[in-house]
């Protein structure tokens, strides 16, 4: 049985292709809309069991804002930095996210989002 232990929802992020941008001397920067995602989204309580310094799986439910083809693949990135950045998870190598599941849950243009499951994987 999958102990859940952690859950949040966060608004539908730009692509990784949005979020960056590159100057002429080969420096990254985060774009407008990577910066306007990061407001948008909400403080985050942590987990009870503290920051999630074990091995996990994550699930990533997308439900997107129109019917535009997209690379699922492409969304992650910015959830899963947002919930280091917030001391949700202590890292997001391979020692830690053990696993990780996108799944398109279909459309919602009122409330486009992406809700995050995080289940026990010792």
């Amino acid at each position: 049985m999958e102990i859940t232990i952690y859950q949040c929802s966060l608004p539908f992020p730009p692509s990784v292709n949005a979020a960056f941008g590159q100057r002429p001397n080969h420096q990254r920067f985060k774009s407008d809309a990577y910066k306007a995602w990061l407001a948008s989204c909400p403080d985050l309580v942590l987990p009870e069991c503290g920051m999630i310094t074990f091995p996990v799986r994550v699930v990533y439910r997308f439900f997107h804002p129109d019917k535009r083809k997209r690379d699922i693949t492409n969304y992650l990135k910015l959830p899963e930095d947002f919930l280091v950045a917030k001391d949700v998870i202590e890292d997001d190598n391979q020692n830690i996210v053990v696993g990780v599941a996108a799944i398109f849950q279909g459309y919602d243009k009122e409330n486009p989002r992406v809700e995050i499951e995080i289940y026990d994987a010792r």
